[in-house]
């Protein structure tokens, strides 16, 4: 059973465009925390940003490679 890894935090733009980048590699994510970017001021800067996540960790290296 495949488990998903946190890849990276990044603003929703930028992870929109590595999610685009990453599928045209053949590499699955997911994007959390898209609507959090409303509570910057309320939580810390890092906690509001998008978390990609590789859908399968073992794409991990893959997925590095293309960042």
């Amino acid at each position: 059973l495949a488990r998903m890894e946190l890849l990276v935090r990044l603003p929703a733009v930028q992870a929109h465009l590595l999610r685009d980048r990453l599928a045209r590699h053949g590499i699955r994510v997911v994007l959390l925390n898209l609507h959090v970017q409303g509570a910057v001021g309320e939580l810390p800067p890092e906690a509001a940003l998008v978390q990609v996540w590789i859908d399968d960790a073992r794409e991990r290296e893959r997925a590095r490679a293309v960042l």
